[in-house]
C-alpha cells in the first residue's frame, strides 16, 4: 500500500485551502470530512509520509480535487505487504504487541491469534507484521474465501513459487512431497508465514465439539514444523476457531507454540479509539455517553469503529449526544435487561448489530456467517447458541443444556456441543462465586436472538 507525503509547493497549496476554510490543522471538522484520525492530521501537515487514500481524503476534504499535484514525488514509497485491517485508527493493546513480537523474535515457531469475528486478530497480526519489519521472505495466505481450495498442497505449491521454487507437473500431483519439500524450506530458509482465517480449512466434529482441518496434510504440516530441531521461519495464524490437533500439538511443543485469544478494548482503550477518530472524549456528558456504548458492546472494536464512523460523519457530524438521543434507548437497554429480576428474556429483541445499516453490513453480516457455517458443520451447537440467548446473564452449564432434552444425548455428548461454542468463541465460561457459568457476548446474543424466532414453532 502506498505512502505518500507533502511536498514544499503541495504544503503551501494545502495551507491556502485551510486558510479559507477558516480550520486549524489539527481541526476535528477536517479530521471528520477527511475520514481521518487527527493524528494522521499532525503527519500529514508535517509533511510526514501517511496512507495514500487518508492522503487524498484530506486534500479532497479541503476542496483539492488535483491532489496529486500535492505529493512529494520522490518520497512515494510501498508498505511491505497489503494491509486489509490495520490502519492509523489503530489503539490499544500495546504491552501485547510488545509480548508477541518479542516471543516470535525469539523461541515461538507458531503463534495463534483467536477470537470472535471483528474482534481484532487481522489488525494485530499486521500491527506484529509491521512492528517486526523488515522480514524476510514474507508472504500471508488470506483463507477468507470459501470458494478457494482447502487443500493443503494447493497452499504449499502457492508459498514455493512465491519463494521462487520450480515446481513440476510430477510435483504438483504428489501431495506429501510438496509438504516435506515446503517443511524443509522453512527450515533452512528464513521466512515469516501469515495466515489468515484458518477457520476456513475447519470443520467442526459432531461428536467431539472440536474443529478439526478438513485436509489431515495440514495436521502434517505444522507437526513436522514444530517437531524439526531447528528452524529458520515463523508462522502466524488468525483463527476464529480453535483446531484440536493444534492444540494438541502445542501441548506438546509448548515452548514453540502459543494461541493467544483476544479480547475486547479495555475502557480506556475504547475512549483512545474514539479520540483518534476525532470525537471530543474530554466533555464529561460526551464521555459517559461513549463509556455506556463502550460498555454495551464489551469494547468490541468492529462495532466501536462503526458507531465512531457514523458519529462523525453526516447527519450527526461529530455529535455524540444527537447520536445517544436517536440510538441510545436500543443500547442502554442491554443493561437494564441485565439488571431485570427475570433471568429469561426471550423476546428481548436487542438491536445491537442493526438498529443501523453501517452496523447491518460489517458487522450483523459477519456474525451471520459465523452463525451458517456452525449450522453446517454442528447443528445442534447453534440450538443450544440460540437457546441460550434468552439468558441476560451468565447461567449454569445445565441452564443451557436443556435445549438437548429429549435428544438421547450422554453427558460427553452434550459437553462436546458446548465445546463446540467454547471453540468459536461464540460462548464463554466464567466464575461466579466460585461456581462455573456460561455466558454470551452481548453481540452474539443480540443477533441469536434473533436466529431463536426460526427455530421456535
Amino acid at each position: 500500500m502506498s505512502t505518500y507525503r507533502l511536498s514544499n509547493q503541495g504544503l503551501e497549496i494545502a495551507e491556502q485551502a485551510r486558510q479559507a476554510k477558516r480550520w486549524k490543522r489539527q481541526d476535528e471538522k477536517l479530521a471528520r470530512a477527511a475520514l481521518v484520525s487527527v493524528a494522521t492530521l499532525k503527519r500529514f501537515w508535517g509533511q510526514q509520509p501517511i496512507r495514500a487514500d487518508s492522503f487524498e481524503h484530506v486534500c479532497r476534504a479541503l476542496g483539492l480535487e488535483d491532489w496529486q499535484r500535492l505529493v512529494e514525488v520522490e518520497e512515494e514509497r510501498s508498505l511491505d505487504f497489503p494491509q486489509f485491517a490495520w490502519d492509523e485508527f489503530w489503539v490499544g493493546r500495546e504491552k501485547l504487541v510488545v509480548q508477541l513480537s518479542e516471543r516470535l523474535q525469539n523461541s515461538c515457531r507458531v503463534l495463534m491469534l483467536a477470537g470472535m469475528t471483528g474482534i481484532g486478530k487481522t489488525a494485530l497480526a499486521e500491527k506484529l507484521v509491521l512492528e517486526l519489519q523488515p522480514l524476510p521472505n514474507f508472504s500471508r495466505i488470506n483463507l477468507d474465501h470459501r470458494e478457494k481450495t482447502v487443500e493443503f498442497s494447493a497452499i504449499a505449491t502457492q508459498l514455493l513459487e512465491t519463494w521462487k521454487q520450480q515446481i513440476s507437473d510430477s510435483d504438483r500431483r504428489d501431495p506429501q512431497r510438496l509438504l516435506n519439500w515446503l517443511v524443509s524450506y522453512l527450515q533452512q530458509t528464513p521466512c515469516f508465514l501469515l495466515i489468515d482465517s484458518l477457520e476456513n480449512v475447519l470443520r467442526g466434529s459432531e461428536q467431539t465439539g472440536w474443529s478439526e482441518f478438513i485436509d489431515p496434510l495440514w495436521v502434517q504440516f505444522f507437526q513436522k514444523l514444530l517437531a524439526v530441531e531447528t528452524s529458520a521461519s515463523t508462522v502466524l495464524l488468525t483463527s476464529q476457531d480453535s483446531p484440536a490437533q493444534l492444540v494438541e500439538l502445542g501441548q506438546r511443543y509448548g515452548h514453540l507454540y502459543q494461541c493467544c485469544v483476544l479480547d475486547g478494548l479495555t475502557p480506556e482503550e475504547q475512549m483512545s479509539l474514539f479520540r483518534q477518530i476525532g470525537l471530543l472524549v474530554e466533555d464529561p456528558v460526551v464521555c459517559d455517553y461513549l463509556s455506556r456504548i463502550g460498555c454495551a458492546y464489551e469494547g468490541h472494536p468492529l462495532a466501536l469503529r462503526v458507531i465512531a464512523g457514523e458519529i462523525s460523519q453526516a447527519p450527526f457530524d461529530g455529535d455524540v449526544q444527537a447520536y445517544w438521543k436517536r440510538y441510545g434507548d436500543e443500547i442502554e437497554r442491554v443493561k437494564q435487561l441485565q439488571q431485570t429480576a427475570e433471568i429469561e428474556g426471550p423476546h428481548d429483541a436487542l438491536k445491537l448489530a442493526q438498529y443501523s445499516r453501517n452496523l447491518r453490513q460489517r458487522v450483523r453480516q459477519r456474525i451471520d456467517r459465523t452463525l451458517r457455517r456452525l449450522t453446517e458443520e454442528v447443528p445442534l451447537a447453534y440450538v443450544v447458541l440460540c437457546f441460550g440467548a434468552v439468558y441476560r446473564r451468565p447461567v449454569p452449564e445445565r441452564f443451557w443444556l436443556r435445549s438437548l432434552e429429549g435428544r438421547s444425548l450422554d453427558e460427553n455428548q452434550q459437553l462436546a456441543v458446548l465445546d463446540a461454542l467454547y471453540d468459536r468463541y461464540l460462548a464463554e465460561q466464567v466464575v461466579m462465586d466460585g461456581d462455573l457459568m456460561i455466558r454470551q457476548h452481548n453481540l452474539i446474543r443480540s443477533i441469536a436472538l434473533d436466529h431463536l424466532k426460526n427455530l421456535q414453532p
